[in-house]
């Protein structure tokens, strides 16, 4: 790309990368030429998570149709009216990266690549190439309560409830057909094999249970969404038992949680520990002040930091427009100030958005 530098800004450039090798024991020589002179041929514009969405955007907006739920994306306006919505509130939802498990990240890139190309060959194909064998898939254990399993998804903006659809139109199974489409085929799968284990009422306590003696393992990846039910009821009667205050257990329960999952004597032999993240989908209403609605986020942000581990947040990205607005029911549970935790079909529309960002987030630092 030199002819689109000028010289004057080449011999800038070359001043600043000429080092003092001399200074650090090194005899001076042609050397500082030469590192220059490389240094200036490694032209290369960093990524950005911001513009390879925006590059994307209309095929991000495309595969939003749900293959199931919306076979004809009737849909068609009130998705292109959220992703113009969130698009530039996005960054917002990126809470934590995990910082302290790079190795994991890189493993899982490496291995969903060779999986990806795998997949592209059988397209070109026709069928599976002979004599290569396949690589594995990414598997991926998501846990979580009733918000997860889809309860009062079925709610479409006018406010009517279509029933039976939960399980067709929550976030799990809306992100699932969305990577099967943009990585992988309906008749050999895709990159990432997911596991969802959601029930009402379940919380971080029994994941951990789940984590310790459930099957389907090893996991690549484990993501605990049980954030609005580690805030229920269920769990605020638990503190009251241990006579300690919510805030308190959780920090203990998610404490305990994050370790047996990254507990190293349980590693299945040949596999690596699993990649933690948290999603943190709480905004209400089990309790009315936003201090104690906030307690979820502040253990949380003290936890990612201590163990390193990502999370990613739909509440921080949209208080802003929820505490501000207690007649909005689009993004968040609706029925103000009526004990409901369930938000409905724009939250389950959005949050793949907001792991489909995350993902790119965590790639493009990790390269």
């Amino acid at each position: 790309n030199e002819e689109m530098i000028s010289e004057d800004s080449l011999e800038e450039y070359d001043d600043i990368c000429s080092f003092p090798l001399g200074d650090m024991g090194i005899p001076p020589s042609d050397k500082d030429a030469v590192m220059a002179k490389k240094l200036r041929s490694l032209t290369f514009e960093t990524a950005s998570t911001n513009k390879i969405w925006h590059q994307f955007l209309p095929d991000i907006f495309r595969l939003s149709r749900h293959e199931v739920e919306d076979d004809d994306f009737r849909w068609h306006d009130y998705v292109k009216i959220l992703l113009d919505f969130v698009t530039p509130r996005m960054k917002n939802s990126v809470q934590d990266l995990p910082v302290l498990h790079w190795d994991k990240v890189g493993n899982i890139m490496d291995l969903a690549f060779e999986r990806y190309k795998y997949l592209q060959e059988i397209k070109r194909l026709g069928a599976p190439p002979k004599g290569v064998p396949a690589p594995r898939t990414i598997k991926v254990l998501v846990l979580g309560g009733s918000v997860t399993s889809g309860t009062n998804c079925g709610r479409d903006p006018a406010g009517a409830q279509h029933k039976g659809s939960e399980g067709k139109c929550r976030y799990a199974s809306r992100f699932t057909d969305m990577l099967l489409k943009m990585l992988g085929t309906h008749r050999y799968r895709g990159v990432f094999d997911f596991k969802v284990q959601a029930l009402g009422g379940m919380n971080s306590n029994i994941g951990i249970d789940i984590v310790e003696y459930g099957e389907g393992g090893p996991f690549d990846i484990v993501i605990n969404t049980y954030s609005t039910n580690d805030m229920h009821i269920i769990s605020m009667n638990e503190a009251m038992k241990k006579n300690t205050t919510l805030e308190e257990s959780l920090l203990d329960v998610s404490q305990e949680f994050i370790r047996t999952v990254l507990d190293d004597s349980k590693r299945c032999k040949g596999h690596k520990l699993p990649l933690v993240l948290y999603y943190n989908d709480y905004m209400g209403n089990e309790q009315k002040g936003i201090l104690e609605i906030d307690a979820y986020s502040r253990v949380m942000s003290t936890l990612t930091s201590y163990y390193g581990i990502g999370q990613l947040s739909y509440a921080h990205m949209m208080k802003h427009t929820i505490f501000g607005d207690t007649d909005e029911e689009i993004f968040s549970p609706s029925g103000w100030p009526e004990r409901q935790i369930h938000p409905g079909r724009g939250f389950h529309t959005i949050t793949p958005w907001l792991f489909l960002y995350y993902s790119i987030e965590m790639a493009t630092t990790y390269c």
